[in-house]
């Protein structure tokens, strides 16, 4: 269905672990707004940073793109572009449609209390949703854990994030390993 040409590289400096991951598809099925399928080149990227302290904290940072070439004029991509809505001016011709953006997470584990915290999140510069993620762990009575958490998504009107922006949720997860 896709053939993908890929290579990663990664590296280590001092407490910091980058990594740099790129693929390109000389044809892959992509969908326009009115979801009907076209077949573009296309290419998707991620480079990143990972700092880790002790068992204590963990964080990173990644930026990524998924980019689609040689679109006609008039189209739109459906997860890559902002959906047009009435007023819009069309999308003009284009190399390139590109999707971007920046994902971090942060945990801390308070080790002492068996107590985790952990923030994330991603957000698409472009078109400019978002997911936020929060959860606060419990696991000192072995073999049960506890998690309370929250995950928000929103975005500006026309995005994914938009879409799915009445699906914000909190949770409460038990576990248990005998």
């Amino acid at each position: 269905r896709k053939l993908t040409v890929a290579g990663e590289l990664q590296g280590v400096v001092g407490p910091f672990v980058a990594r740099l991951d790129v693929g390109f598809s000389p044809e892959s099925t992509q969908y326009t707004s009115s979801f009907e399928a076209i077949r573009k080149p296309s290419m998707t990227a991620a480079a990143g940073v990972e700092y880790t302290y002790g068992d204590s904290w963990y964080a990173q940072v990644t930026g990524y793109s998924n980019m689609v070439f040689d679109l006609a004029e008039g189209v739109t991509l459906s997860g890559i572009d902002k959906a047009p809505s009435e007023g819009d001016e069309l999308v003009g011709e284009r190399a390139v449609a590109a999707m971007y953006g920046v994902s971090a997470g942060l945990r801390w584990t308070w080790v002492e209390e068996s107590l985790e915290v952990s923030l994330g999140g991603l957000w698409n510069v472009s078109p400019g949703d978002f997911v936020a993620n929060a959860q606060i762990s419990y696991f000192d009575w072995e073999p049960h854990t506890f998690k309370l958490g929250a995950v928000l998504v929103d975005g500006p009107s026309g995005t994914l994030g938009r879409n799915f922006g009445a699906n914000d949720f909190i949770y409460l997860e038990y576990a248990a390993s005998f």
